[in-house]
């Protein structure tokens, strides 16, 4: 039976979706004959004016109200659903900060393994607070739902992406990766390795910023061996992780890889993204399990047109069957991935360019001798269709016209005309080649200028988030671009607060300013006494 009128605004306000002036006020709007009858056509007033959404609506209809209302948050729509549970896009009931919210299914909550690999999942993420990470917020439990707060990210993951558009292009790719890659530099340097790297977690937002998602299945360098077996993390013997792009040791032993499995998975999503097909196919997972450890590792060129002999090796190197023929870190793939970068940036930028290379441990042969080289041909300019060339005939001298040829001198002529040229223009062209490198590998900063005297007992906090700082002078921060609240709170002072705006690869500086708290003198009630 379909609810009153009241009946649903009752539930609204059970809910504190809205005001009850709010929903007098939209209905003293319309018009007489657009007056709600019945609860579907407020449900369908309310959402055409934006007060609900449509999952609001239907959660209301269904007596499923009580739903939207999490903790300090109401949820606005369902945006995603994994193994683990579902995601909903939410708002802070008082902070009015959107939000992305990971909410555990009932069928997970009763496994004490999920519950655990849970725990890991809030535990990763409170540790991790990185531009190319989703920044954890909070975690709790409420009424028996177990929930995860984060950041929510205006975009979509590289798996949507890939099957929407098709495989990117090459500098989009490399692009993405490098995020993804430093991203996860930062992790593995906090002791996390995250086991599960793939297009669909990994998100980029409108502004192009990719971040790691998903801290489900990490490990942590201060695991003990035998204590992470115990947990048991594989649960009734089951492989963890994803197939098509999971290295061949953890596939053997999910508990013994380090920081290089995340190496091969990322190479893998690499290749996955630039020909839309995974490096390692099979009918069944025991066949892609046997792929990735037997069969030989795909070429990027022969699979697609216009990619760079650099990149496919590069990408080679990440999909290594031995851990120890991979690259050794991320800050490896970080600097081959920009000399990719950089290659592709001189192609594009000089019609001249025959070859560009440059990387770490690539060189495999004697034309490749440097780790960063530059070989630049100018196309030069047509000599004359018609070229004299003086030849002597018995004792006179006549002319012998030779169509398309330079002679000997003519040629003589041209490389001492030519070589400076070259010279200049292989000069200026690494210049602007180490101009765009510096420029594009230049990191978004904020900066306080904070005196070290001035910060005994105090606190800062970054978008409500408090920052641990040392002794350093400025106090430097890695933000993504954006606007960022800096709140800074000394004994004896008002708070400072500023709302900086930070620019893509700029540096904003900020100077706290102080105004000292001053205490009121309150008279004595007896007023004053004579001694």
């Amino acid at each position: 039976m379909t609810d009153t009128v009241k009946e649903f605004v009752n539930k609204i306000l059970e809910c504190e979706l809205l005001e009850k002036e709010q929903i007098q006020q939209h209905c003293q709007g319309l018009s007489s004959d657009d007056q709600p009858s019945d609860a579907t056509s407020l449900a369908r007033s309310l959402m055409e004016e934006g007060l609900i959404t449509r999952f609001q609506a239907r959660c209301i209809l269904q007596n499923r109200h009580h739903r939207l209302l999490l903790g300090n948050y109401h949820l606005i729509e369902q945006i995603g659903r994994g193994g683990m549970g579902e995601v909903f896009m939410a708002r802070h009931r008082r902070m009015k900060r959107i939000v992305a919210i990971k909410i555990l299914t009932e069928k997970v909550t009763r496994s004490e393994v999920r519950l655990r690999r849970f725990q890991r999942e809030v535990e990763a993420a409170a540790r991790l607070v990185h531009p190319n990470i989703v920044t954890a917020f909070d975690a709790d439990k409420d009424g028996g739902l177990f929930y995860l707060v984060m950041e929510f990210v205006d975009g979509q993951d590289l798996g949507q992406l890939i099957k929407q558009q098709g495989a990117l292009d090459v500098a989009t790719a490399v692009d993405y990766t490098i995020q993804a890659a430093r991203g996860l530099a930062y992790a593995h340097e906090e002791g996390v390795v995250h086991r599960d790297i793939k297009p669909h977690n990994l998100l980029v937002d409108k502004q192009g910023v990719v971040k790691v998602l998903d801290m489900g299945l990490v490990s942590f360098d201060t695991d003990q061996r035998t204590t992470e077996s115990s947990e048991s993390l594989t649960e009734n013997n089951q492989i963890i992780g994803t197939l098509d792009y999971m290295s061949p040791e953890q596939a053997e032993d999910v508990h013994r890889v380090d920081s290089r499995t995340d190496i091969y998975s990322l190479g893998c999503t690499l290749f996955r993204i630039l020909t839309d097909k995974p490096p390692f196919e099979g009918k069944n997972a025991i066949q892609k399990l046997m792929a990735h450890r037997t069969h030989p590792i795909p070429s990027l060129r022969r699979c697609r047109g216009g990619i760079p002999e650099l990149l496919d090796r590069v990408c080679q190197k990440m999909l290594a069957k031995k851990a120890e023929d991979r690259y050794q870190s991320m800050e490896e793939v970080i600097e081959s991935l920009e000399a990719c970068s950089l290659a592709l940036i001189s192609v594009t930028a000089s019609p001249n360019t025959v070859s560009a290379s440059g990387g770490n441990d690539l060189l495999t042969d004697q034309s490749m001798a440097s780790a960063s080289t530059l070989d630049i041909q100018a196309s030069g300019r047509t000599l004359s269709e018609v070229a004299l060339v003086d030849t002597p005939s018995g004792t006179s001298r006549a002319v012998q016209i030779a169509s398309g040829r330079p002679s000997n001198s003519q040629r003589q002529r041209q490389r001492r005309r030519s070589s400076p040229i070259l010279i200049a223009i292989s000069g200026l062209s690494i210049l602007l080649l180490l101009g765009m490198a510096w420029f594009l590998s230049r990191p978004t900063l904020l900066l306080i200028e904070w005196p070290i005297a001035d910060r005994a007992r105090a606190t800062l906090r970054i978008d409500g988030k408090k920052i641990d700082f040392g002794d350093s002078m400025p106090l430097e921060f890695h933000v993504i671009p954006g606007r960022h609240l800096v709140v800074i709170q000394r004994f004896g002072f008002y708070p400072f607060e500023d709302d900086v705006l930070v620019a893509k690869r700029s540096r904003v500086s900020v100077t706290p300013t102080w105004t000292v708290f001053d205490v009121p003198t309150i008279e004595s009630p007896f007023g004053r006494q004579d001694e």
